[in-house]
């Protein structure tokens, strides 16, 4: 590979972590303007909300690293956010998990709203889809409608929004579509039980074998 399509993908040495280490010639910071810097690094100082935001989060980061787990850490975050309502997205193969959460954060005093990815949708075949795409062709099968669930929460009284199981794609759609603040609980892996990083961490090995041409290379 040519030096000059590197990145940050494929940096070994963590310079910007480490002061005393050299950077890589291709490091990404070396390639952004110190006039750029700058004007980012205020965006965390005068911007309310981001400033709120980042602070919370490295406070959370600060004093619970590895000590923590998601869900704790994000109700923890909403708490300190000052968030009283909660919207819950998630797709309806992930509602058992929704219910759980949303109870812990009804226990910590929380409103929750909740959305599946099946509100106010049809049949897949009346949005383009055809059935041989479908999960389970020639029957009623409803779309997921992750605009829909965008819009709803958008219309909500809800201060942060969770976003539980969207499958890929769909979570690239209520991204675009949803006005409110997010966070991420999880994402869907029904093959790894939602932990798609166990691919990565078996890349060398089992789904060495099934990704193929997938570089993972760790010399660079």
């Amino acid at each position: 590979m040519d030096k000059k399509d590197l990145c940050c993908v494929d940096c070994r040495t963590k310079a910007c972590e480490f002061p005393e280490v050299d950077n890589p010639e291709y490091c990404v910071s070396d390639r952004i303007s110190e006039k750029k810097k700058q004007e980012v690094k205020k965006m965390y100082i005068d911007d309310e909300f981001n400033s709120k935001v980042f602070k919370i989060s490295s406070q959370l980061e600060g004093n619970y690293y590895c000590q923590k787990t998601r869900v704790e850490e994000t109700v923890m975050f909403l708490d300190r956010m000052g968030a009283k309502n909660i919207g819950v997205i998630s797709c309806v193969g992930t509602l058992g998990e929704a219910g759980i959460f949303s109870n812990i954060l009804r226990e910590k005093g929380f409103k929750v709203i909740g959305a599946s990815c099946k509100i106010g949708s049809f049949d897949k075949t009346e949005v383009g889809i055809s059935e041989e795409d479908k999960i389970c062709p020639n029957k009623y099968e409803p779309y997921c409608n992750p605009i829909m669930q965008a819009l709803y929460m958008n219309e909500q009284d809800v201060d942060f929004v969770v976003v539980m199981g969207l499958c890929v794609g769909h979570d690239t759609l209520l991204f675009k579509y949803c006005k409110k603040p997010l966070t991420v609980l999880f994402t869907k892996d029904r093959v790894t039980g939602h932990n798609p990083v166990a691919v990565l961490y078996n890349a060398k090995s089992y789904y060495g074998k099934k990704l193929k041409n997938v570089d993972t290379v760790n010399n660079i």
